[in-house]
């Protein structure tokens, strides 16, 4: 189990810190980082997504569709629930009160790695079908967040100006014109349309339809490289997206140690007790604790990491600014944490 979530750990950090490293050099991040970031979330996570499907699809089917939905649904259930408690927190708790993100902490609760942390340490650490249960928490995941996240992030980038051009027409007493300001802060937050979530789509209908056999060979094997490479580009974007904040601003917050703790020791504890009593229908043995143990992480894991990439392409400078802080932080806290909920799991579960 150490050795699994100290690799995980190990590989996320090395690779965001060549990302860091590599485009902290002001000519690279000016040359590069833009182009790049628009070729990993437009041609190589769609691409990405396709693969995967295909590539998992035979065993998928063969496991059957019971813990399938189970998952898919079970984190789409976690996402709401982390929405409502960080949306709750952030009307309570005095550090987050006083906070100028409001907004942004409700997206670092909404948001958790639900993948590239827990799928090595299951891997490691649970049977084989995990694996597929888990790439419908994925899926379920990615559905969620490049529809929601991207929407929620792109704002018009400040509710001041939305306020000051509301409050214009207010004054010209159009209360038609009201109306329309109102749906279009309403229609921001609705799901758009963008390639990550079209390779998601596409890559469940090529998989459903068995659509892969028609793919060439050689672009098979072009698409299989692009797969095993995607996650990992993602991680030296994502340490590129971080050398982009100023290191004045690059700064502990402290809304930060109340989200540490809030979100990476309260949050999971409270499932890690749930899940030490209630049953786990319809599986035992080594397949019961691995469910056990993925619930758990899904709590536990810190934010998504792709929530930098986000802000760094749909965002606005001070959104960047915090969310990169942040990021940054509660990774260095969950180094701590997550271990510590995995060895109370081993004992309890």
């Amino acid at each position: 189990m150490a050795a699994g979530i100290l690799g995980a750990a190990l590989r996320l950090v090395l690779l965001t810190a060549l990302g860091f490293v590599v485009f902290k050099i002001e000519p690279v991040r000016r040359r590069v980082l833009a182009p790049l970031l628009f070729l990993t979330l437009n041609v190589v996570l769609p691409l990405y997504f396709i693969h995967s499907f295909s590539e998992n699809w035979g065993e998928v089917v063969h496991i059957g569709p019971a813990w399938m939905a189970a998952f898919f649904f079970g984190c789409l259930a976690i996402m709401l629930l982390q929405t409502a408690y960080g949306s709750w927190l952030t009307r309570r708790v005095g550090a987050f009160r006083e906070s100028d993100h409001p907004r942004e902490l409700i997206a670092l609760f909404a948001t958790h790695n639900a993948g590239y942390i827990p799928l090595p340490i299951l891997a490691a650490l649970a049977p084989p079908a995990l694996q597929i249960y888990m790439f419908f928490v994925v899926l379920a995941f990615n559905l969620v967040f490049w529809s929601f996240a991207v929407s929620y992030i792109s704002k018009t980038a400040d509710d001041g100006q939305d306020g000051d051009d509301e409050g214009d027409e207010t004054r010209r007493g159009g209360s038609r014109v009201r109306g329309i300001a109102r749906a279009g802060r309403w229609r921001r937050y609705l799901p758009r349309l963008n390639m990550p979530i079209v390779g998601v789509l596409s890559g469940l209908a090529i998989a459903v339809f068995d659509g892969y056999r028609f793919v060439p060979e050689p672009l098979a094997a072009g698409l299989a490289v692009n797969a095993s490479l995607a996650l990992d580009l993602v991680l030296v974007v994502l340490g590129g997206a971080l050398a982009s904040v100023p290191n004045t601003q690059l700064r502990y917050r402290p809304e930060f140690g109340a989200f540490v703790l809030y979100k990476l020791v309260v949050f999971p504890a409270l499932f890690l007790l749930v899940l030490s009593v209630i049953p786990v229908p319809g599986v035992g043995g080594e397949l019961e604790w691995g469910v056990r143990l993925a619930i758990l992480l899904q709590a536990a894991v810190p934010p998504a990491t792709n929530l930098m990439i986000v802000t760094k392409r749909y965002g606005d400078t001070e959104q960047l600014h915090f969310v990169g802080s942040a990021v940054l932080f509660t990774y260095l806290a969950a180094a701590v944490t997550l271990p510590g909920f995995m060895f109370l799991a081993s004992l309890l579960f």
